[in-house]
C-alpha cells in the first residue's frame, strides 16, 4: 500500500491438509538427549485424541506419529532444516520464560501449513535447577525450600511439555 491506502486486517487459520497429507510424523532431532525422546513422544502422540476427535477421518491409523533416533521408522535422509519433515529440536534461548514455540511455513493463500518445527527450550528447565538443586539439598536444614528435580518420565514434565 501506499501513503493514501488504508491497511486492512485479514485472519488467518493456518492448518494441515489432511486429503494430500495423510499422517503428521514429527522427527525427534538427533540433538535432542535421549532421556527425552519418550516424553516427547508421549506428548506428541496424546495429540492424536484431540486431533482425529475434531476431524471426520474414518482411517484407523493414527493422525500423528513420533519417531526418534534408533527407530526404525527414523527417517535416514533427514538433517535438521529438512522441510520434508517436522523437526522437534531443544535449543537454549536467550528470551527469558520462553519454554517453545512451534514456527511454520505456511502458504499464504490457503492458510495450508507446508512444514512446521517444535523447539523446546527444555535445557533451561535443565540447567538452571542443576546448577542450584545439590547446593540447596546439603544445606544444614536439609533444602526444605527446594524440591528434587523431576526426571522425564514425571507426570508433571509430560504435562509441562503438553501445555507447550
Amino acid at each position: 500500500g501506499g501513503p493514501t491506502q488504508a491497511t486492512t486486517v485479514q485472519y488467518v487459520i493456518s492448518k494441515w491438509n489432511l486429503e494430500r497429507r495423510k499422517q503428521l510424523q514429527y522427527v525427534i532431532d538427533k540433538s535432542v538427549p535421549e532421556i527425552y525422546h519418550e516424553t516427547i513422544k508421549k506428548g506428541v502422540l496424546a495429540w492424536n485424541e484431540t486431533l482425529c476427535g475434531a476431524t471426520d477421518r474414518s482411517d484407523p491409523l493414527p493422525l500423528v506419529l513420533c519417531v526418534a533416533p534408533g527407530d526404525d521408522e527414523y527417517p535416514e535422509e533427514y538433517e535438521a532444516g529438512d522441510g520434508r519433515h517436522i523437526a522437534i529440536f531443544m535449543t537454549n534461548p536467550s528470551t527469558k520464560g520462553l519454554l517453545g514455540y512451534g514456527p511454520s511455513a505456511v502458504d499464504y493463500r490457503s492458510g495450508e501449513i507446508l512444514t512446521a518445527s517444535v523447539v523446546l527450550a527444555l535445557k533451561s528447565h535443565v540447567t538452571i535447577p542443576s546448577d542450584y538443586s545439590e547446593p540447596l539439598l546439603k544445606q544444614k536444614d536439609g533444602g526444605r525450600w527446594c524440591q528434587r528435580l523431576l526426571d522425564a518420565d514425571d507426570p508433571d514434565v509430560l504435562k509441562c511439555l503438553l501445555e507447550t
